[in-house]
């Protein structure tokens, strides 16, 4: 036996002085490949790689001085964070010893690149591709992470999907998460059934569920807030509130707790913070905006003169409301509000109540002085948007350029009519902010027309009364006269 050893050393040695490039292990009496500097062969043995206890990924002290690609197999646990060890094949890189992970390949996970799904237990059907990709994941299933550090901090969450550097990074437990892009759902922890697609899409959602997020930089600053959709780099992109939805670049991109607001443009409801319940559809629409709630805007530029205002609507291009409760239909450059039926409101008695018949006829009617005049449509836009008068551009008194005569009376007018006649007349409206201006009900003033035409009749009919009666008389007297001349000449 002793005989046979000797004889093989012998013959390994010829063979590694035939081939001065390589060294042969065998026991098969071949020589060593000629590519190989190293030539083992076994049917039955493998090779040992050295054991150590790597005390991280920092350790210059376990080996001393490793060179650059030296492998080792940790046997220990050890370090913390980003410097922890678990046992493994390493390798020195020639800064700190990374694990060797060429790809782990089962029936249900897959594993590519350094500490992908290294901490994986009772996971099943996970997919992680990249640097530290599902990194901490123990038992969460049907997730897949492609990209470095994608769901690195993943334990227990389930169906979740990120593609792209750093996507779904800090999701610990949220479930059903879908995130596209760089940093796309980033802070997520506990949020489930959000769509991130775009970078910084939903970054600092933590648990915020059931959002919706495309474009970059969407939805960026959202935490806590639920079911919100943005659509379009900058929407939402401070939110925290719920059940919002944004279309367009920088739609509702200041908004935090508002809730309950849908923007459809670009820019559309875009200062708007704590505002709720708005409806803004096209470019620029209600971007002056910030805390007013229920106001509707419809067309490009359509918007509220100032901020504060409540269930004000705009519709139109361009088109400005100035007060609260109050619709505006156009901008100053319309001329024609048209249809194919009259105006009518609700005129049900059965919900009428505190009926009175104090409506004043002539006495109204007669004081009412009806004028012509040009209206200054450009001043009025001016003054709807800054609050100041300029006379300055004042249209002169024969100014005619094409525009409209009108005809009506002088709301100011009338306000002084009825306030002396101690009538709440609702045809005048008043001006509720400093950019809101007079304007007038012409409808209103049927009701005074129609019960100054009563008393008009009224009167008309006394007076029909007294002339029949004094005709009667005349008549009766006739008929006396008649008969005294008669009795005088017989």
């Amino acid at each position: 036996m002793k005989k046979f050893f000797l004889i093989s050393i012998i013959t390994n040695l010829f063979f590694a002085s035939s081939y001065a490039q390589s060294i042969g292990i065998t026991n098969d009496g071949l020589a060593p490949h000629p590519s190989a500097m190293l030539d083992v062969r076994s049917a039955d043995k493998g090779l040992l790689i050295p054991r150590v206890a790597l005390t991280g990924t920092n350790d210059l002290s376990t080996i001393s001085f490793p060179a650059t690609s030296l492998l080792v197999f940790n046997t220990v646990v050890n370090g913390t964070g980003s410097t922890s060890v678990m046992p493994g094949y390493y390798y020195w890189s020639g800064t700190a010893w990374l694990r060797l992970i060429t790809g782990s390949i089962s029936s249900n996970l897959v594993a590519i690149g350094d500490s992908a799904l290294l901490n994986n237990t009772n996971g099943v059907a996970n997919t992680a591709v990249g640097t530290k990709s599902l990194y901490a994941n123990t038992t969460g299933n049907s997730n897949t992470a492609n990209g470095f550090s994608s769901l690195q901090n993943n334990t227990a969450g389930k169906f979740n999907t990120a593609n792209g550097g750093n996507t779904l990074r800090s999701n610990i437990t949220g479930n059903y998460n879908s995130a596209t892009g760089f940093n796309a759902l980033f802070t997520n922890t506990t949020g489930a059934g959000n769509t991130g697609n775009g970078a910084y899409a939903l970054f600092l959602n933590t648990t915020g569920s059931l959002n919706t997020a495309t474009g970059d930089h969407t939805l960026t600053d959202n935490k806590t807030g639920n079911s919100n959709t943005a659509d379009g780099a900058g929407a939402l992109r401070d939110n925290i509130g719920n059940l919002n939805t944004a279309n367009g670049a920088s739609a509702l991109e200041k908004n935090t707790t508002g809730n309950n607001n849908t923007a459809n443009g670009s820019y559309a409801l875009y200062l708007t913070t704590t505002g709720s319940e708005n409806t803004a559809n096209g470019y620029n629409s209600l971007l002056s905006n910030i805390t007013g709630s229920n106001n509707t805007a419809l067309g490009s530029g359509a918007d509220v003169s100032s901020d504060g205002l409540t269930n004000a609507t705009a519709l139109g291009y361009d088109a400005k409301v100035n007060a609260s409760n109050k619709v505006r239909i156009g901008n100053t450059a319309v001329n024609v509000i048209e249809g194919q039926v009259a105006y009518s409101f609700p005129s049900d008695a059965r919900f009428k109540y505190h009926i009175q018949n104090n409506v004043p006829g002539l006495d109204f009617i007669k004081k009412l002085t009806p004028v012509t005049y040009y209206f200054d449509e450009e001043k009025l836009a001016e003054y709807t948007k800054t609050g100041i008068i300029n006379n300055g551009t004042i249209k002169p008194v024969l100014y005619n350029g094409g525009k409209q005569l009108h005809t009506g009376f002088l709301a100011q007018d009338v306000e002084k009519i009825v306030r002396d006649l101690g009538y709440n007349f609702d045809g005048v409206h008043a001006p509720a902010n400093d950019k809101d201006h007079y304007s007038l009900a012409y409808s209103q003033f049927i009701m005074p027309l129609v019960k100054s035409v009563q008393e008009q009749q009224q009167i008309i009919e006394d007076q029909n009364k007294r002339i029949n009666s004094q005709a009667e008389q005349i008549k009766k007297m006739n008929e006396k006269i008649e008969s005294l001349i008669k009795e005088i000449k017989h």
